[in-house]
């Protein structure tokens, strides 16, 4: 399957990518919920996802859908 993973769930992640050991690219869908009813409440039934890592605490999340929701947030973290 090379570096796709497959998950199976009611929102999990149906492909996943990791392009290098910083950027993850990720494709979700949700299963059950016919997407006029998702769209219509403004949820996404299909979403792409990015995460990138530019720093050591430091990274970069975006999802964005077919229902024209999405958003980006900037992460710190610290490992205890």
């Amino acid at each position: 399957m090379g570096p796709w993973k497959s998950l199976r769930g009611p929102r999990a992640p149906l492909h996943n990518l990791l392009v290098t050991d910083k950027l993850y690219l990720g494709y979700s869908s949700r299963l059950g919920s016919p997407q006029n009813q998702s769209t219509t409440r403004r949820e996404n039934a299909n979403s792409v996802r990015l995460e990138y890592q530019f720093g050591p605490r430091w990274g970069v999340e975006a999802e964005y859908g077919d229902a024209q929701v999405g958003g980006a947030d900037f992460i710190w973290s610290k490992e205890y």
